[in-house]
């Protein structure tokens, strides 16, 4: 979910993960006995794993932005929708963050999936929680200013929410270049 600064984002996701991985790996041999060995060493296999895939898929969708088309807004429909400059913005902002969690969608709740297990078992494999809390933070839940992103843009009428979702589809594209070739920077 992750759509106002793709390339940053996703590079500092993948700093953050192969930081975090380096506490779970030493975290889970630690302290073990031998009961959870084979338990950590599989759960540890699985977050390598799901880390890896992750990391393709925004790497696919870092790509994606890429091949996005130019999109230019139809001045004269944005007049009869009375859309403000504001509320272009809203939906274009949103718009980019919302097609970049689609595209990376599955792979990160696989991957939430495996960090809240492995924070589920914290204590029996010896790994340390604010390390996972982290990661979860930063590459899984959606930050305060993306959900009061996702509210503004639902406020927008749906005939105007309609509009911008059909020029801008479904595919993750450049947050600021497509503010600039609509001009909604300037004001």
């Amino acid at each position: 979910m992750r759509a106002s600064n793709n390339k940053s984002t996703s590079t500092h996701i993948r700093f953050f993960i192969t930081f975090f991985l380096g506490l779970v790996t030493t975290g889970c041999s630690a302290g073990q006995t031998l009961d959870n060995t084979e338990e950590s060493n599989l759960l540890s296999k699985k977050v390598l794993e799901a880390t890896s895939i992750y990391g393709a898929r925004i790497e696919w969708c870092d790509a994606q932005i890429l091949k996005y088309p130019g999109v230019k807004f139809d001045l004269n429909r944005l007049k009869s929708l009375g859309a403000t400059r504001t509320e272009s913005i809203t939906a274009v902002s949103f718009i980019s963050f919302n097609n970049y969690y689609e595209c990376e969608r599955k792979e990160r709740h696989n991957f939430a999936f495996l960090l809240a297990t492995l924070k589920n078992l914290q204590v029996e494999l010896n790994v340390a929680t604010d390390s996972i809390e982290r990661i979860q933070s930063l590459a899984v839940y959606p930050s305060s200013k993306e959900i009061k992103l996702e509210i503004d843009y639902l406020k927008l009428s749906a005939e105007k929410r309609a509009y911008y979702e059909s020029v801008l589809g479904t595919q993750p594209f450049d947050l600021m270049t497509v503010l600039e070739s609509n001009e909604l920077l300037r004001p």
